[in-house]
């Protein structure tokens, strides 16, 4: 009899015990789960508007070429930006897709003002002002998923990697994997 009173005691305060961690864990906040559905999501949605936009901008530069080179150099780099983006769009990891989707706004963005529209002027203006417009999109979008510091450090590898290249005229295929020279970790 004894032994069943101990029993029933040392279950109780087991119990009580388990009672008072569970109520312990459950004080401590809660780490929000990134959705990985609503990321793929804005990445394909995004992409699309990648497509359609740099589409029409290539069009009107090159309805405005002057030679057939020059022509056929836009249609290269047209397809090149239309494909990487579909490329990433079906990426089955978002976070991987929405790091290389950044990095495609922000290197085409600035290799498109810093050699095309510098040496072609008006003709490029509307792909440049595509591709700020498709940067500022992106980027909006990644905050919601993205910390301030982590953004600010895709842009120094951005800025870095614009500075180890200064001859790239265009990078549609340059992904944030590639940086890993450029990171402190692998």
């Amino acid at each position: 009899m004894k032994s069943t009173a101990m029993l029933i005691i040392l279950s109780a305060f087991c119990l009580l015990d388990m009672n008072h961690a569970e109520a312990k864990r459950s004080k401590e906040p809660v780490q929000p789960q990134i959705n990985q559905k609503a990321i793929q999501e804005g990445v394909m949605s995004l992409s699309d508007s990648w497509v359609s936009g740099v589409s029409q901008g290539f069009q009107s530069f090159e309805s405005q070429a002057e030679s057939p080179e020059l022509r056929v150099k836009t249609r290269q780099m047209k397809f090149g930006a239309m494909s990487s983006a579909i490329e990433i769009a079906i990426v089955p990891f978002p976070g991987r897709a929405l790091l290389d989707l950044m990095v495609l706004s922000s290197l085409n963005k600035a290799s498109w003002e810093r050699h095309w529209l510098s040496t072609y002027g008006a003709p490029a203006q509307q792909l440049a002002d595509t591709y700020s417009s498709l940067e500022k999109e992106i980027w909006d979008f990644a905050a919601k998923f993205a910390t301030p510091e982590q953004r600010d450090e895709l842009r120094r590898l951005i800025d870095n990697w614009l500075a180890d290249h200064p001859e790239a005229v265009t990078a549609s295929f340059v992904r944030f994997s590639d940086f890993g020279s450029l990171r402190d970790v692998p």
